[in-house]
């Protein structure tokens, strides 16, 4: 595989989270990745920037797809575009520190916009868990009072959480209960 991050979908929002690599840009690589013979590219994208709007949701979509359409051609139906849409996670120190990490529903319907097309066209999409991106997000930001809550939830068999298989809402749910702490409070600063 050979990886590209363009990481948002239109020219104004990679701008606006420093990533000024215009859509022509990223096109004339991927060109210059077909033309060299790679059959497989992946691309990493995320949702949930401040200020994102619908438009910069459907830009990943359709970039995907021009992307897709164009590989197909080149490598005359040898191609295989991935796709990886995650969340962001708002982390301490950082620009986005203090954004408030993207709802459940707001969630879904952004993978919605993105991701029906692109299987229809055979594109692999992976996307997050929400839980578990709720979760990482919460506990990025959190400091010393969240020691409870990941001992307790260790305790409770909280192992492999990285994997859909391994992790289990309900063990963090109690404890974060247990340790009267919520966790959408520090979600949501």
């Amino acid at each position: 595989n050979f990886t590209l991050a363009p990481e948002a979908g239109s020219d104004a929002l990679r701008a606006s989270i420093n990533k000024p690599i215009p859509h022509e840009s990223i096109f004339e690589t991927v060109k210059g990745i077909c033309k060299q013979g790679w059959n497989n590219i992946k691309l990493y994208f995320m949702i949930g920037f401040p200020g994102e709007t619908v438009e910069d949701v459907i830009a990943i979509r359709n970039l995907c797809l021009e992307i897709n359409k164009y590989g197909r051609q080149i490598n005359k139906g040898r191609f295989k575009l991935h796709v990886s849409v995650n969340i962001l996670i708002p982390k301490a120190h950082t620009p986005y520190q203090w954004a408030a990490f993207e709802s459940r529903e707001s969630a879904n319907q952004k993978f919605d916009l993105i991701i029906n097309d692109l299987r229809k066209q055979k594109i692999k999409v992976d996307y997050p868990d929400y839980d578990a991106a709720s979760l990482e997000s919460v506990l990025s930001r959190g400091g010393r009072e969240l020691s409870d809550v990941i001992f307790n939830a260790w305790r409770k068999g909280a192992r492999f959480d990285a994997w859909r298989e391994g992790f289990s809402p309900e063990i963090w749910d109690d404890a974060f209960i247990n340790a009267n702490i919520n966790p959408t409070d520090l979600n949501s600063k």
